[in-house]
């Protein structure tokens, strides 16, 4: 008989929490894993990781998670949404006289939503 796979089954509880509105749970779980057993995630498994951590506020966490799988999957509109979502968190809303500080990252951050994204009902891009 053969023995299931721990990290699919902990990713599998991951993803009841999350769809349940349990972000704090399900990044627990996922970020375990993450870190020991990142072979373990599939592209959707690392778009929830990412989702809830920007649920809950932690759009500078998710970033990074969503870049790796993007790389890995450029053609996951769902992932490219949610960069372009982490992207504008961490650098297009901001205060104004913040962004005149650094005008460039502004930029850059717009310019990568555009090339991410496109308009729709779920992206960043409008």
């Amino acid at each position: 008989m053969e023995k299931p796979n721990n990290g699919r089954v902990v990713l599998q509880e991951a993803s009841v929490l999350r769809k349940g509105g349990r972000y704090s749970e399900a990044v627990n779980l996922y970020s375990s894993l993450w870190v020991n057993q990142r072979d373990q995630f599939n592209k959707w498994d690392g778009w929830g990781y990412a989702f809830s951590l920007r649920k809950l506020g932690r759009s500078c966490d998710a970033l990074p998670i969503c870049q790796e799988i993007f790389r890995i999957n450029q053609d996951f509109i769902q992932i490219r949404d949610l960069c372009g979502w982490c992207l504008y968190d961490t650098e297009i809303y901001k205060k104004e006289d913040e962004i005149e500080k650094n005008e460039a990252e502004f930029l850059n951050a717009a310019n990568e939503i555009i090339h991410l994204t496109s308009q729709g009902q779920y992206s960043p891009f409008t």
